[in-house]
């Protein structure tokens, strides 16, 4: 039985439509948000102690940044 081209690629983007993986979860999309706010929070907060010559506000950006990066990276459930 032979196929035209037609058939040929509508079946083929038939195929890649319903492979596609599925929309990400709301929760997920938050914590890529959040996340992003935390590692700009921190650069900025860094910056500040910088400027004002505070080690514990420098130390404190280093930790909130470090810790945005831990919860972009920690994915439980998975």
């Amino acid at each position: 039985m032979s196929h035209t081209r037609a058939e040929t690629v509508g079946d083929e983007l038939d195929r890649r439509t319903q492979e596609q993986p599925p929309a990400p979860a709301a929760g997920r999309v938050a914590l890529a948000v959040l996340c992003l706010a935390l590692l700009l929070g921190g650069f900025y907060l860094m910056g500040y102690a910088f400027e004002h010559a505070s080690s514990v506000l420098f130390t404190l950006g280093i930790l909130v940044s470090g810790s945005s990066f831990f919860l972009g990276m920690h994915r439980p459930g998975r």
